[in-house]
């Protein structure tokens, strides 16, 4: 389930609700033959502004479409990762409410063009980033945020909206935005 809050006068008001399909949570060979793992990590995430898209297709697997593709701002060891909200079409929207993605959160076509039209019509913005482990090479998941030397947040530009997923104890996956 994906659960869509806006702040409103110092509370959250619950906009949307939506069934999702996320990862299958397991390692799978993809199309073009490249082991990989097909979890939906659990944590606090960011949007990477500069990888939205409202038509995209997957390269890892068959060109697949992923309309109103939000690609998550999350580095892990060294990499950027290909984690997104997207739509899907055809047959898979019939998985929704199952784990059936790569990795990704899955929408309908309807609710990820809301969606996308939400977030980049209303919440583009300064907003405080995560903190980087350099050892690891990796963005912080935990919520923890960048702070300078002066012990000041660090911000970038980027979208206002915070994405947490939640494994309720092993159960499935679900998003709140």
């Amino acid at each position: 389930q994906m659960y869509v809050f806006e702040k409103q006068g110092g509370q959250l008001e619950l906009l949307h609700n939506w069934p999702v399909s996320t990862g299958r949570e397991r390692t799978e060979r993809t199309p073009t033959g490249i082991t990989t793992s097909t979890v939906t990590p659990a944590g606090y995430f960011q949007f990477d502004a500069g990888r939205m898209f409202r038509n995209y297709r997957s390269v890892q697997w068959n060109n697949a479409p992923m309309p109103n593709a939000m690609f998550f701002n999350w580095m892990n060891q060294g990499r950027l990762t290909g984690i997104a909200i997207h739509g899907v079409l055809g047959r898979p929207v019939a998985s929704l409410g199952e784990r059936a993605s790569a990795g990704c959160v899955r929408l309908s076509p309807e609710s990820s063009e809301i969606l996308f039209d939400l977030v980049r019509g209303s919440y583009q913005g300064r907003v405080p980033r995560f903190d980087f482990d350099e050892r690891t090479s990796t963005l912080s998941r935990d919520g923890a945020l960048a702070r300078g030397g002066d012990g000041e947040l660090q911000y970038s530009d980027g979208y206002r909206a915070l994405i947490f997923i939640d494994t309720f104890g092993g159960e499935e996956p679900t998003a709140i935005f």
